[in-house]
């Protein structure tokens, strides 16, 4: 097993601790856990699946992701990576930045006028 090759990526390391932190999860909720995009998680997927460290299964058009806790690499792998605590979280230009629950609140919504039409608010230029 390359472990060099599986920690190389931030991406795949968030996979691994998001997956630990729950039993499984559908390829979308991995997807909005580890704050990417479907294509790099679904490559990055496909390479921990050849070291054999995660279980995929279909059911109906849901992708189930698990680990496969049959690999003994799993557990080092995590104990490695909770020790290091991993803070950063791959985002769509493959750049780290602050886990999500560090972040401060999201942009607030477009306000709403009294004829039920939503509005953005102007900005001053």
């Amino acid at each position: 097993m390359e472990l060099n090759r599986v920690l190389a990526s931030l991406c795949r390391q968030r996979i691994l601790l998001e997956l630990s932190e729950q039993k499984e999860l559908t390829m979308m909720a991995l997807v909005r856990g580890v704050n990417s995009t479907y294509g790099e998680v679904n490559r990055n997927l496909q390479t921990l699946q050849k070291q054999e460290l995660i279980t995929q299964k279909y059911v109906g058009r849901l992708r189930i992701i698990r680990l496969n806790w049959q690999n003994e690499h799993v557990s080092v792998l995590l104990k490695a990576l909770k020790s290091l605590q991993i803070k950063t979280v791959c985002n769509r230009d493959g750049e780290g930045f602050q886990d999500q629950r560090t972040r401060s609140a999201p942009p607030k919504l477009p306000t709403h006028n009294p004829k039920g039409t939503t509005r953005t608010p102007k900005r001053k230029r």
